[in-house]
């Protein structure tokens, strides 16, 4: 199989048309036969569509580039000079290439707009919390010191079993959590996780874990 005779995109199947088929669609070089195989090709696979649109734009960008072009007077070819085309298609390469970088800005753009927000993962030794091992849930200030993180906007208290199942999930305005008695999601003892997110005001997430011996 030759390069023409490849698919006009990876995503698609073996029998469909080539970009070179494309623009010989989008430039009307094809006859009626083939125009409406290839046509029907493009509506059954969502790549050839895809390519196809990038092929029509392509093509309309460039003529109106080269619509305000000034035109030169041609110069007198010699007598035994064969003759030229005028007019005819634009390269392929510059085609393909163009096509090329549609499609990758096609694909970029969706993960470029839903990017999330940035998360710097912090480890237990950036930051102390009190009391550091064992925490009785009959009296229950949890308070962390964080550097960096004093100043958050929000805090948010995931806590985990040994297993790694979320228990129960907090939310505090500033760097402590107290309770008038133990929550009725966690165990009255045992090893538990608590993982803190920390919204910052610059728009980023610090976060960081700790393991508390939980005892009565």
């Amino acid at each position: 199989m030759s390069q023409a005779d490849h698919p006009a995109s990876a995503g698609c199947r073996a029998d469909c048309p080539s970009a070179d088929l494309l623009i010989d669609l989008v430039e009307n070089q094809l006859d009626i036969a083939e125009r409406e195989r290839v046509l029907a090709a493009v509506a059954a696979c969502p790549s050839c569509a895809a390519a196809l649109r990038a092929t029509k734009a392509m093509h309309a960008e460039m003529a109106a580039l080269t619509a305000g072009a000034p035109e030169s007077a041609p110069d007198t070819p010699p007598a035994d000079s064969a003759p030229t085309r005028a007019t005819g298609p634009r390269p392929r390469a510059a085609w393909l290439a163009l096509a090329a970088i549609l499609t990758g800005l096609a694909i970029a753009m969706p993960l470029l707009w839903n990017r999330p927000p940035p998360v710097e993962l912090v480890r237990s030794v950036d930051a102390a919390v009190f009391p550091a091992d064992r925490a009785s849930l009959d009296v229950f200030p949890l308070h962390w010191r964080w550097p960096g993180a004093e100043q958050a906007l929000s805090y948010r208290v995931r806590v985990y079993d040994q297993q790694g199942q979320e228990l129960a999930l907090f939310e505090s305005d500033t760097a402590e959590l107290r309770f008038a008695q133990r929550p009725p999601q966690l165990p009255a003892q045992g090893s538990l996780v608590w993982e803190v997110s920390a919204e910052l005001p610059q728009g980023s997430v610090r976060i960081g874990s700790w393991r508390f011996e939980v005892v009565r």
